[in-house]
């Protein structure tokens, strides 16, 4: 596929398998195999990266609000008591 519709395509699968992965470097080394074996071309190969810095950056997102919201409780409930033994 080619054109815009076409690298919207590519970067909307760079990001699809970058999240499944959860590894942008995974996803580029796919990306470089299938560009070094002309399975792709180099402006595909470039909207795919694109899609997988993408990824990456959602996959981060997702998982720092899902630590943001049970670390302090873990933090409170094991550290915070250890601390007031040693007081």
């Amino acid at each position: 596929m080619t054109g815009l519709k076409g690298l919207l395509l590519y970067t909307l699968i760079g990001i699809a398998a970058t999240v499944i992965m959860q590894s942008s470097h995974a996803t580029l080394v796919l990306i470089i195999t299938a560009l070094a074996s002309q399975q792709i071309t180099y402006d595909n190969a470039l909207a795919l990266a694109i899609g997988s810095n993408i990824g990456t950056t959602i996959t981060q997102s997702v998982l720092g609000s899902t630590v943001s919201d049970w670390l302090p409780r873990i933090w409170s409930s094991t550290w915070l008591p250890d601390w007031w033994q040693l007081l």
